[in-house]
C-alpha cells in the first residue's frame, strides 16, 4: 500500500502537466490534439554519483473527451509506472451523480460512440467487478460528477498497459462515459445507459526523457 501511495505522489504532477498542456492549447484557440507525453521521474540528489540508480520510465498519454456534439468536455490522462496505470479524469458538463465509465474495444470514428464497439475484454469475461464471472479489462469505477456536473477523479488500474502489442494494451482503443451509473454486475455494460461522451487512446512512446 505504501508503494502505491508513493507512486501516486510521484505520478500525479506528471498527469496534471498533461492536462494543463491540453487546457493551454484550448485557451489559445487551437484545436486540441491528442497529447502524448513521456517522462522519467527526476533523479534524487543521491543519484548524481557514478553508480546512480536509474528510475523506471513514466509512460503517459492524454485523451481528449468530447460529448455527442463534438465539444470538448475534459481530459483523461493515463500514466504507467511498472505494472501500475493511473488515470486522472477531469471533465464538466455532466449531470450530477454516477456515470458508467469504460475502456472500449475500438476507436471512436467521426464522433459516433457506437463505433467504439463493446468493452475491452480480451479475456472473455462477463461484465462487472461484482460479477463472479467478471470482469472485463475495460471495466472501471463509475465517475462521480458533483452538483455542478464536474468530475475530478483518480483511478488506479492494474490489469492494463500502455505498451503497444501486449494482449492487455489499451493503445488504439477508446474511453466511453455513460449517462447512468454502472451497477457493476449486469452483462454486458452494467445498465449504464446511453453513451454520452468519449475519446480515443492514442499511442504512447516508451521514451526516457527528463522530467521538466
Amino acid at each position: 500500500m505504501k508503494k502505491i501511495t508513493s507512486l501516486l505522489m510521484l505520478i500525479t504532477p506528471v498527469v496534471i502537466t498533461g492536462i494543463a498542456t491540453a487546457a493551454n492549447e484550448k485557451d489559445s484557440h487551437q484545436k486540441i490534439q491528442p497529447s502524448v507525453i513521456t517522462t522519467r521521474i527526476a533523479a534524487s540528489d543521491d543519484e548524481h554519483d557514478s553508480h546512480q540508480k536509474i528510475q523506471p520510465p513514466v509512460n503517459t498519454t492524454v485523451v481528449e473527451l468530447k460529448d455527442i456534439h463534438g465539444d470538448t468536455i475534459g481530459t483523461a490522462a493515463f500514466a504507467q509506472l511498472d505494472n501500475h496505470v493511473f488515470l486522472k479524469v477531469r471533465a464538466s458538463g455532466l449531470t450530477p451523480g454516477k456515470h458508467g465509465f469504460h475502456i472500449h474495444q475500438d476507436p471512436i470514428l467521426k464522433n459516433d460512440f457506437a463505433t467504439a464497439g463493446g468493452h475491452f475484454n480480451p479475456t472473455g469475461h462477463q461484465h462487472g467487478h461484482e460479477n463472479r464471472a467478471g470482469a472485463h479489462l475495460g471495466d472501471m469505477p463509475n465517475l462521480v460528477a458533483d452538483a455542478n456536473g464536474k468530475v475530478d477523479q483518480m483511478i488506479l488500474l492494474d490489469n492494463i498497459t500502455l505498451k503497444e502489442g501486449a494482449l492487455n494494451s489499451i493503445v488504439g482503443r477508446s474511453l466511453i462515459i455513460h449517462a447512468a451509473e454502472d451497477d457493476g454486475i449486469t452483462d454486458p455494460s452494467g445498465n449504464s445507459g446511453a453513451r454520452i461522451a468519449g475519446g480515443n487512446i492514442f499511442s504512447s512512446n516508451d521514451l526516457k526523457s527528463p522530467l521538466n
